[in-house]
């Protein structure tokens, strides 16, 4: 991985937005409690639901998951704290979490969905342990 050249576009590195998330994410991890991308989008003046605050909220996310493994601190992909409220994968990171792992070599392209929910249960629990 070259941070020359991020899987994730720069949109939001280096900016007030950016850092507020990311602290976010690390106040959940110490708690050992996930929180909803609506938490995220509130953070990130998204308003609303729907298709532009999952994009944008996923984008950021994204970022500070990237930038984190280029840094090599620490292993686990910290956004895994953040969760859906609702539908059928409540309780789970969305897609995008798991196409960037995929992206960043850390899960195979051929997981199942038992081994993709393995996976992240796995990264919460290293994220924990991590920031504990």
């Amino acid at each position: 991985m070259c941070a020359t050249h991020p899987i994730v576009p720069n949109r939001y590195r280096g900016t007030t937005t950016y850092h507020k998330v990311f602290c976010r994410l690390i106040q959940a991890a110490l708690a050992r409690q996930p929180i909803h991308y609506e938490d995220v989008a509130t953070i990130m003046n998204l308003q609303g639901r729907g298709q532009h605050m999952a994009k944008e909220t996923g984008h950021i996310l994204g970022e500070i998951s990237e930038d984190e493994h280029n840094q090599d601190r620490p292993s686990p992909m910290l956004s895994a704290v953040v969760v859906q409220k609702t539908g059928k994968k409540k309780g789970i990171p969305g897609d995008g979490f798991f196409v960037l792992a995929v992206n960043l070599g850390k899960l195979g392209s051929n997981a199942t969905d038992q081994g993709k929910r393995q996976f992240w249960e796995n990264e919460l629990q290293e994220t924990y342990r991590q920031w504990a």
